[in-house]
């Protein structure tokens, strides 16, 4: 319990950079989403593609050059990012599903599983994706 304190002590300003990023990918998403649908009526079903790839891309971004300002070659670290953040939406999906059908309020199963998946996308994104070589 004492190492887990120091860690968190130890990197808090990495971690908030890592939440800053994650919320304005979640910003960018349902922001992208409200002009691709209410303003260019681009069709629902395209515009959730769209704008989740907007958002990924500003956390990609917002994740190496302002959380990790990580100065490596990029195509590598897109491909751990894809592997990383292609995992955790299952790893999301499958918990929320398993939480929910225990019983949790579908709406508390996700605020649970997106609380866990946080850490596994720092965990990696620290350690592998932008591990300094």
């Amino acid at each position: 319990m004492q190492k887990l304190q120091t860690f968190l002590v130890e990197n808090k300003q990495q971690i908030l950079r890592f939440l800053c990023a994650g919320g304005a990918g979640a910003i960018t998403e349902f922001a992208s989403l409200y002009v691709l649908v209410d303003v260019l009526h681009v069709r629902e079903e395209l515009s959730f593609f769209l704008s989740a790839i907007l958002s990924v891309i500003v956390v990609f971004l917002g994740n190496k050059f302002f959380t990790f300002k990580n100065s490596g070659a990029v195509g590598g670290q897109i491909a751990k990012f894809a592997v990383v953040y292609g995992i955790s939406i299952v790893l999301n999906a499958l918990l929320s599903n398993v939480l929910f059908a225990m019983g949790i309020y579908y709406l508390l199963a996700k605020a649970i599983a997106i609380g866990l998946i946080i850490v596994w996308n720092y965990s990696l994104s620290k350690w592998w994706v932008f591990a300094n070589s």
